[in-house]
C-alpha cells in the first residue's frame, strides 16, 4: 500500500495532538475502565457517547494509548470485540 510522503508525517501529529489535548474527565475514567477490565462501564461509555458533548471514544491517554490499545495490552479479547463493535479507530492498537 501505497501511501502520500506526508500522509505519514500527517498521521504522527494528528496522534501527537490527540494526546496532547487535555481529557474530561469523563474520558479519563473511561481509559481508567479500560485498564481495569471494566467490561460494564466501557459499554456504558461508548453508549453515552454520542450524547456527550465531550467525550471522545478514541480519546488516548498521556501515553498515547487508546482504550482498544489498552486492551490490546491487556490481552482482553472481550473488551477488544466490544471496542471493535463500536467502530473504535484502530489506529497504532493495529
Amino acid at each position: 500500500l501505497l501511501m502520500p510522503p506526508n500522509s505519514q508525517a500527517q498521521q504522527q501529529q494528528q496522534a501527537i495532538n490527540k494526546r496532547d489535548r487535555e481529557l474530561s474527565s469523563e474520558e479519563k475514567k473511561y481509559l481508567l475502565a479500560a485498564e481495569r477490565g471494566d467490561i460494564s462501564t466501557i459499554k456504558y461509555y461508548l453508549d453515552e457517547a454520542p450524547n456527550q458533548e465531550k467525550f471522545n471514544i478514541n480519546a488516548v491517554d498521556p501515553l498515547g494509548r487508546s482504550a482498544l490499545y489498552i486492551a490490546i495490552e491487556y490481552e482482553n479479547i472481550e473488551m477488544i470485540e466490544l471496542l471493535l463493535s463500536y467502530n473504535v479507530e484502530i489506529g497504532e492498537a493495529l
